[in-house]
């Protein structure tokens, strides 16, 4: 009895091992590349962003409003998940100033934000809800692929959105991860934290971790983590006729919306790994993307924000978070001064 008793011992110790490791380790509620990659967490990382990541929401959405009255905004925003970062998103920065009425299309209410504004556009929504500017936010790696095979006769009326609205506020979200002791990450988290040691994405991951030049973010490593998808993506992107293909639904975009004597001012938010691409050492081993520069080279009759310009030129560490695929807050707040002075003379930063 005690020779089997010693034997599970040895077996199950191991494993015990293990379990507690990643329960201690992995994150469930952090940044989205440790999660995609099974990294270990860095616990006090984002303390250096103080109070800005529990900010109240100040702006209001469109599931606030009452369509029953006429509505009026100066902005509408409308974006992914870079437009959904509630207190600390560059609309509640950009809100915080009083002269400023915003309204924010939820971003659960549309798969592709280009194709919905040419829906509201063929609709009654701007009857409905007036606005002076709409703010089309798109990360990069995404700006071709939502930009292909728009319906430019698509139409969403008002009433159609409403029952969009109530389906989603009946809808119950649940989150299918939890901290669970025994789960197959017990297995994945360890064996990657070690392939990773050979292999810039530890062989199978989607998270890549790179060296760099710098410290770019407020951690001990000079490393990068980015996400495979912008990689992935960097190779279509760069095509020729990708950015022409971008630019053409944009302008289109940008001619309806002026029938509705509303400006169109187009947001793109750099993918991580072309924002921080030159700090990389080995870049010469990856594609650079290209898609950006291309856009903004073209003439457009859409207001433009050249978002890498206006990030780069403020310098500083943590312009993106350095566990996450997003930029951080003060990235956040960069991108609403820029938006403001587009919309009238003031600086948030005051």
């Amino acid at each position: 009895m005690k020779k089997f008793l010693y034997k599970v011992t040895c077996f199950l110790l191991p494993v015990l091992c293990l379990c507690i490791f990643t329960w201690l380790c992995y994150v469930v509620n952090k940044g989205d590349l440790l999660r995609i990659g099974y990294i270990k967490d860095v616990p006090e990382y984002r303390k250096v962003f103080g109070k800005e990541l529990s900010r109240p929401r100040v702006y209001k959405r469109l599931t606030d409003i009452d369509f029953n009255v006429q509505q009026h905004f100066d902005v509408l925003t409308i974006g992914d998940s870079f437009s959904e970062q509630q207190g600390f998103s560059y609309i509640n920065y950009l809100a915080d100033n009083p002269s400023l009425s915003i309204v924010h299309y939820n971003g659960d209410l549309h798969d592709n934000a280009i194709q919905e504004l040419y829906s509201l556009c063929n609709g009654d929504f701007f009857d409905k809800v007036q606005v002076r500017y709409v703010v089309l936010q798109c990360v990069e790696r995404e700006l071709l692929n939502i930009s292909e095979g728009i319906d430019a006769n698509a139409q969403l009326l008002t009433k159609t959105l409403l029952h969009k609205i109530a389906a989603r506020k009946s809808n119950v979200e649940q989150d299918d991860e939890t901290d669970a002791l025994f789960t197959d990450r017990n297995v994945i988290f360890p064996l990657y934290n070690v392939l990773y040691y050979f292999n810039d994405h530890a062989f199978y991951s989607d998270t890549y971790k790179v060296a760099t030049d710098l410290k770019l973010f407020s951690v001990e490593r000079k490393e990068l983590l980015f996400f495979g998808e912008d990689l992935r993506n960097a190779s279509k992107n760069n095509k020729p006729g990708a950015a022409t293909t971008v630019n053409l639904a944009l302008e289109r975009l940008s001619a309806k919306l002026s029938q509705k004597n509303v400006t169109l001012i187009v947001l793109p938010s750099p993918d991580k790994y072309d924002f921080y691409f030159d700090n990389i050492l080995e870049k010469d081993r990856y594609i650079k993307p290209e898609i950006l520069d291309r856009i903004g080279a073209l003439p457009k009759s859409y207001q433009y924000v050249d978002s890498r310009r206006v990030l780069r030129g403020a310098g500083g560490k943590d312009i993106y978070f350095y566990d996450d695929t997003h930029w951080s807050p003060w990235a956040s707040q960069r991108i609403a001064v820029d938006l403001a002075h587009r919309i009238f003379p003031i600086n948030l930063s005051n």
